[in-house]
């Protein structure tokens, strides 16, 4: 939630919707989230950083991770966990 709450503070995001609607937004789904407690760690992607969603998704249990981020995307899948790439802008 913090880095998402950061992301969606940057100014970039001001021409597609206003900082009350994604502060409301936030509020929002502050109330529906689920915090996922990280029990297994992961070292698998290229890019270190993004270790932190396949941790999330694999100790949250998902079965499919959108992404644009090509370090992520090379996995194609991960303890089955399938991989679908988000359309570019």
């Amino acid at each position: 939630m913090t880095e998402l709450s950061e992301a969606l503070a940057r100014s970039n995001f001001d021409r597609y919707v206003s900082r009350e609607d994604r502060q409301n937004f936030l509020r929002l789904l502050g109330g529906i989230v689920r915090v996922i407690p990280i029990t297994q760690r992961i070292a698998a992607c290229r890019d270190p950083k993004d270790d932190k969603f396949l941790d999330v998704a694999l100790n949250g249990e998902v079965q499919l991770i959108l992404s644009g981020d090509d370090d992520l995307l090379v996995l194609l899948a991960f303890y089955g966990i399938e991989f679908l790439k988000k359309a570019r802008d």
